[in-house]
């Protein structure tokens, strides 16, 4: 049950002893009628349902035992009048004497003696509305407690044909007669031959009719014990009526024998030859509890039989029970309602009591105290809220002079903080100036190599050329002076000069402007590679190293190299500056493998923090501890003499990776080998 918030503690209290009292009450009500599912407490609901069906189960075999009971009356009492050695002699007294058709004089009046046997026919249980004998050969009736009915013929009738065609000795079934339309249980017999003839053929046919409502007035009666409502119904095996029904149908209309069929639930399964009990509509459209039995009256003839009683009739007693019982729970619920606002005012008031210090110590005030006059529970919680207000005035107390010392301190902490940030904030400034300086320094720096290479390499162009233009001056001249006669002493002083002084000068110019010019060069493609505009993309690297290595087949097969590669990950960059990286590395491992040893590169990367880290490593001369920073100097060189280049190689390739936010390392051991890293994004920001 769900309080609302805004009831004070008495209403919540009052809400919930007396909404839990209820739900018990409400449970225990459902309980009783109900019972608990899974258990074998049925409650009064079932257990009422379950005597009624009994009662209707035992009604419904005892109506049947005596219905079977009846027919085997009729059967015995056709059967005991068919074998009279009397009546076969009085019967074969008329049908010898007679003629056929109507007689003049009446046949009882004819044969008195027939007349006092039939007169004694039956054993004395049942009324029969016609006794009648049938010519076995014509099919005309001979003899009738009716005489109207005397000369007429029924051979085409189905009694008559079992019995006198197919030799069934008895034969039963339900008939409405084809002249007064009234419905009548018939049993029909074979009457032999007076002599006792073996497999003689019957000389004519007992017929009798009883009147199905005296069955319904005696046998199907429901009596007291069904109540008002109880009833017997019986159908048959079609579900036509075969007796007058008490209520009419849905639509009003009134029933009639071997006319109306009925649809119900209980007469259809006892038709069909089930038994047993249900719950179900009936005829009417009405509830009902109903017990439905099928009798069997021959082999071809069979009757359902349900006995009924309305289930509003039934459950009637209960709903009076139900009906007291809420109503005694409903006093008990004001009672309880009265007996909680007493305990609630009881209980309430110490704890409205103690709320309102609460507030009071909430709202700030530490001197409210809760009362402590009781002895019980709230009495004892009062003490305790008391003592607990007690100690937060002393902690309170204790904490303001707490808070006095720590504000003193945070605010001297405070203060230095503020200068400290100051002075980090200073240093910041001056961080972020030097770094502005030193980008427009490098900016300045890139376009003055740019300018010096451009601007240099038009006078060093100019002495190239006129280097080349004094060496074929001289040729000239050594043309003109081996034309013109001169001595010996003057040929050889000029060959002299030529030789040792012009020639090795005009060798030293051509070599140093050669140089300065790849110089100039080197420092032109440094220039362009921190101006050029980066092209960044996804780069598949197993590609691009494949196509580096195929500009290099030629030196590798010349020198004998095994260049191991395994699968690379790719990476981000510009493919033109990153191929460039990669050409530089291959081509200073090949340039520095050891010549006494066969020549391996190994060509490996890895992903590590966002990173992709690529190595190229070689079993080369080495690189000295001490000169392992250097290389990556401009214009340093391992090795001048031996090996060609101008020192920038690797100075481009961390200038391409700085741009790339990549950085070069290189790890060596004299003798034994190289290993340059190169570590790239995964992914440009």
């Amino acid at each position: 049950m769900k309080i609302p918030v805004s009831m004070g503690l008495r209403g919540k209290m009052m809400a919930f002893f007396c909404g839990t009292f209820v739900v018990m009450q409400l449970l225990a009500i459902l309980i009783l009628f109900a019972g608990i599912p899974g258990t074998s407490f049925r409650g009064e609901y079932r257990q009422e349902q379950v005597n009624v069906f009994n009662a209707l189960g035992s009604v419904a075999d005892l109506k049947k035992a005596e219905m079977e009971q009846w027919i085997s009356v009729l059967q015995n009492d056709a059967r005991q009048f068919a074998k009279s050695d009397l009546l076969r002699k009085s019967v074969a007294g008329i049908l010898h004497s007679g003629g056929s058709g109507r007689p003049t004089v009446p046949v009882p009046n004819r044969y008195p003696s027939l007349k006092e046997m039939v007169g004694l026919y039956g054993s004395g249980n049942v009324t029969y509305r016609s006794i009648r004998i049938v010519d076995g050969k014509t099919g005309e009736i001979v003899f009738s407690t009716r005489p109207s009915e005397i000369g007429r013929n029924i051979s085409g009738e189905s009694g008559y044909h079992r019995v006198i065609a197919e030799r069934v000795q008895d034969y039963i079934e339900i008939r409405k007669d084809p002249l007064t339309e009234s419905v009548s249980v018939s049993i029909s017999r074979e009457i032999l031959p007076p002599t006792e003839t073996p497999n003689a053929d019957p000389i004519a046919m007992l017929q009798t009719e009883v009147d199905p409502e005296e069955m319904a007035a005696f046998i199907l009666h429901a009596g007291e014990g069904l109540g008002r409502s109880g009833e017997v119904v019986l159908v048959n095996q079609d579900q036509f009526v075969l007796t007058s029904l008490k209520k009419p149908l849905k639509d009003g209309s009134i029933a009639r024998p071997l006319k109306t069929r009925i649809t119900a639930a209980p007469a259809k399964y006892a038709a069909a030859g089930a038994e047993g009990i249900i719950s179900a509509v009936d005829y009417a459209g009405i509830p009902v509890l109903a017990a439905y039995r099928h009798i069997r009256v021959s082999s071809d003839l069979a009757w359902g039989m349900v006995v009924k009683q309305d289930e509003e009739e039934v459950l009637a007693p209960l709903r009076r029970r139900v009906v007291l019982f809420l109503f005694l729970s409903m006093a008990t619920v004001l009672l309880t309602v009265a007996t909680s606002f007493f305990l609630a005012r009881s209980f309430a008031r110490p704890i409205l009591l103690l709320n309102r210090a609460a507030a009071a110590v909430e709202a700030g005030d530490l001197s409210a105290r809760a009362p402590e006059e009781t002895r019980d529970e709230l009495g004892a919680l009062g003490r305790t809220f008391n003592n607990m207000v007690h100690r937060i005035q002393e902690w309170h107390e204790d904490l303001n002079r707490e808070v006095e010392v720590r504000t003193a301190e945070l605010t001297f902490a405070n203060e230095e903080l503020q200068k400290e940030i100051a002075e980090r904030r200073k240093a910041e400034e001056a961080r972020e100036r030097a770094s502005a300086d030193l980008e427009e320094k490098n900016r300045d720096l890139e376009e003055i190599i740019y300018v010096t290479s451009h601007d240099l390499r038009s006078p060093l162009v100019n002495i190239i050329g006129f280097n080349r233009e004094v060496r074929r001056s001289l040729a000239d001249i050594r043309t003109v002076i081996d034309r013109i006669s001169l001595t010996a002493v003057e040929r050889k002083a000029i060959d002299a000069i030529l030789r040792d002084d012009i020639d090795p000068a005009l060798a030293f110019i051509s070599s140093g402007t050669e140089k300065m010019d790849r110089l100039l060069a080197g420092l032109l493609r440094l220039s362009r590679t921190g101006r050029a505009k980066l092209e960044v993309a996804p780069i598949d690297m197993d590609v691009l190293l494949g196509n580096i290595l195929g500009t290099f087949e030629f030196q590798t097969k010349e020198r004998g190299v095994t260049v191991l590669r395994e699968p690379l990950p790719p990476c981000y960059g510009d493919e033109v500056l990153i191929s460039q990286v990669f050409s530089n590395l291959v081509d200073n491992a090949l340039k520095y493998l050891d010549p006494t040893r066969p020549g391996i590169v190994r060509i490996k990367g890895t992903e590590a923090d966002g990173h992709v880290v690529y190595c190229v490593e070689d079993n080369g001369i080495g690189i000295p501890a001490g000169h392992q920073k250097k290389i990556l100097e401009i214009f340093y060189r391992l090795h001048p003499v031996d090996t060609p280049g101008e020192g920038l190689g690797l100075t481009i390739v961390r200038k391409i990776l700085y741009r790339h936010d990549g950085r070069l390392s290189v790890e060596s051991i004299e003798g034994k080998g190289s290993k340059f890293l190169v570590s790239l994004p995964k992914m440009m920001g």
